[in-house]
C-alpha cells in the first residue's frame, strides 16, 4: 500500500465515525482516495461531492463560492482550508449549507507539526502551480474560526497521518500529541 493511501486510510477512519445523517457533502474528494473509503463503508448514505476539477455533483471555485440549493446533514472538508483564500468565508459557506444540526469535519496540516518545524516553507508556499498552502492552523486558531462561524466545537484531534516513512523523528509526535502531522475538527451548526 502507498505511502498516500495508508495516509487516506488514516484520515478515512477519523472522519467515518463522525458521519450524521444521510445526506454528505465531500468536498475536495476527486484527488483523495478517502472519498471511495466513505462511500464503500457507508452505502446507507447518499455520497455529493464537490470540487473544482474532474465530474463532482458540485463544480465550484472554493475562493469564489456560490450558493449551492441544497443543504447536507454532514460536510467533509478534507485538507482544503490550508488552500484557500479566506478560510472564513469557506467555513460561513459550510454553515450555510448544513441542515439545523448539521456536521462539518475538517481536516488540516497542524501549523506546529513536526512536518512544518523540520521544513517551514512547506507551511505557506504561494509559489505551487497547484495552488500549495497558503494559511496554517494551529488547533487554537481552528476553535477560533468555528466558534466566529456559528459553529459549536464537538470534538478536535491531533492525528499523526502524513508522515508514513521510517524517519525515527516521526516518533517525536506519538510522544508529544501537538507536534502530530493534522489537526481534525468537528463542529455542529
Amino acid at each position: 500500500m502507498s505511502r498516500r493511501n495508508i495516509s487516506d486510510k488514516l484520515r478515512f477512519e477519523s472522519i467515518n465515525k463522525y458521519l450524521k445523517g444521510n445526506q454528505i457533502l465531500d468536498i475536495g474528494s476527486i484527488e483523495g482516495h478517502i472519498h471511495g473509503l466513505l462511500v464503500k463503508a457507508n452505502k446507507d448514505k447518499h455520497f455529493y461531492s464537490l470540487d473544482i476539477n474532474g465530474n463532482p455533483d458540485f463544480k465550484i471555485d472554493l475562493n469564489n463560492l456560490k450558493k449551492l440549493n441544497k443543504k447536507f446533514d454532514t460536510i467533509i472538508a478534507g485538507e482544503i482550508l490550508e488552500h484557500l483564500e479566506n478560510p472564513s468565508n469557506f467555513l460561513r459557506f459550510c454553515f450555510n449549507h448544513l441542515k439545523k444540526g448539521g456536521r462539518l469535519i475538517l481536516t488540516t496540516p497542524n501549523a506546529i507539526g513536526l512536518q512544518y518545524l523540520l521544513n517551514p516553507s512547506w507551511c505557506v508556499d504561494h509559489y505551487t502551480d497547484y495552488l500549495g498552502h497558503t494559511q496554517a492552523f494551529t488547533m487554537p486558531m481552528l476553535n477560533l474560526l468555528f466558534n466566529k462561524t456559528g459553529f459549536k466545537v464537538l470534538n478536535e484531534k491531533y492525528i499523526n497521518a502524513f508522515w508514513m516513512n521510517r524517519n525515527p523523528l516521526q516518533l517525536i509526535p506519538e510522544i508529544l500529541n501537538r507536534f502530530k502531522t493534522d489537526l481534525l475538527i468537528v463542529g455542529e451548526k
